[in-house]
């Protein structure tokens, strides 16, 4: 997928950045990569309980990215060289923010299904008890 090779480039040019000195950010491109590799096979599914959990951890990384990448502003400003890296970290936060919106969607869907389902036991547990 074309999703992988600008991750995967967008890791290697983050790391052959003179910007090293960010935390371990080997482990956070290899959880990020495995996870969005994870969501990019439930995208076409039918909504499940995993839903919340997976909307739940791309919205901890689309926030670690949205300051990764304004810190990264901050640190080079426009300098020419870094702006593929700029790049790539932009396009995998704006995957990871669909993907995100996608499961968020499915988790309110699945909730909705839910509330629904408890209400209509209430209804018919109360038509039943004034039927009595």
């Amino acid at each position: 997928m074309s999703g992988e090779r600008t991750l995967t480039g967008s890791y290697r040019t983050f790391r052959k950045s003179k910007w090293r000195r960010v935390g371990n950010y080997d482990e956070f491109f290899f959880s990020l990569g495995n996870l969005l590799n994870t969501c990019e096979q439930q995208l076409n599914s039918t909504p499940s309980d995993r839903s919340e959990f997976l909307f739940r951890r791309l919205d901890e990384y689309e926030r670690t990215l949205s300051t990764l990448i304004s810190r990264f502003c901050e640190t080079y400003g426009h300098e020419l060289s870094q702006q593929t890296c700029l790049a790539d970290l932009t396009l995998i936060l704006r995957r990871t923010s669909f993907l995100r919106s996608h499961f968020e969607r499915h988790c309110f869907l699945l909730e909705d299904g839910f509330n629904k389902r408890t209400t209509m036991g209430r209804c018919n547990s109360a038509t039943a008890s004034n039927i009595a």
